[in-house]
C-alpha cells in the first residue's frame, strides 16, 4: 500500500483525506503524547500508546517514528495556542479583563503547554522565547489604550512575565505542594496585581 502526506504526517491509508476517526485518533494520541512526555521526555512509543488507550502500531501508523511525532506535537501546540487565544474572546471586555482570561485558559491547558516547557528547557539558543506572541500582545496593546494595563510595561515584557508565570504555576501543580485550584488562584492574582495600571 502506498503512503500518502495527510496533515503533515505518513499515512498508510489509501486515500489522501483522512476521516473524523483518523482525526480524532491522532489528536487523542498527539494528548497523550504532550501529557506523556512533558512528564518524562525518555518515555517510549508503548507508553505514549498506552496512554493514549491504542496499540503501539497505531501511534507508528500515523507518526512513523520519534521524531515525526515530536514534529507534530510541536505544531499541534502552536494550534492549539491558536485555537486557545481565540476562545478567550480576546476583543471583548477590557485588556486587563482579556489578558486575564486568555491567563486562565492557558492554565486550564497547562497539560498542553507543559510541552513547550519541556522543549525550551533544552532549547539552547531559547529562539521561542524571542518570537512574537501576538496573543498576548495584541490584548496587552487594548489594555495600554483602555488604560486598564500599566503603560510603563511593554507587551513583549508582559509577554515574558506570563510565560514565566505560567512556567512556575506548571512546576508548582507537577510538585503537588498546592493543589491545582490554589495554584490557579496564586497564578491569577499574581499576574492581576503585577500587570493593573
Amino acid at each position: 500500500m502506498e503512503t500518502n502526506q495527510v496533515h503533515g504526517k505518513t499515512s498508510w491509508y489509501p486515500n489522501a483525506v483522512s476521516t473524523p476517526t483518523q482525526d480524532r485518533t491522532r489528536r487523542t494520541i498527539l494528548l497523550a503524547a504532550v501529557r506523556v512526555l512533558s512528564a518524562n521526555r525518555s518515555a517510549s512509543m508503548r507508553e505514549i500508546a498506552e496512554a493514549a488507550g491504542v496499540a503501539r502500531s497505531t501511534v507508528h501508523r500515523y507518526f512513523a517514528d520519534r521524531t515525526a511525532l515530536e514534529a507534530a506535537m510541536t505544531e499541534f501546540v502552536d494550534e492549539e495556542y491558536v485555537r486557545i487565544g481565540a476562545a478567550a474572546r480576546p476583543e471583548e471586555g477590557t485588556g486587563i479583563d482579556a489578558l486575564e482570561r486568555l491567563a486562565t485558559e492557558l492554565f486550564d491547558h497547562l497539560e498542553i503547554f507543559g510541552w513547550w516547557f519541556q522543549a525550551s528547557d533544552e532549547d539552547d539558543d531559547d529562539a521561542a522565547a524571542d518570537e512574537d506572541d501576538y496573543v498576548i500582545t495584541r490584548v496587552v496593546r487594548r489594555g495600554h489604550e483602555d488604560g486598564t494595563i500599566d503603560r510603563e510595561l511593554p507587551a513583549s515584557w508582559l509577554t515574558g512575565l506570563v510565560w514565566s508565570q505560567l512556567y512556575s504555576a506548571n512546576t508548582y501543580v507537577l510538585e503537588g505542594s498546592f493543589t491545582r485550584g490554589e495554584v490557579r488562584k496564586l497564578f491569577l492574582h499574581s499576574l492581576r496585581k503585577s500587570v493593573s495600571a
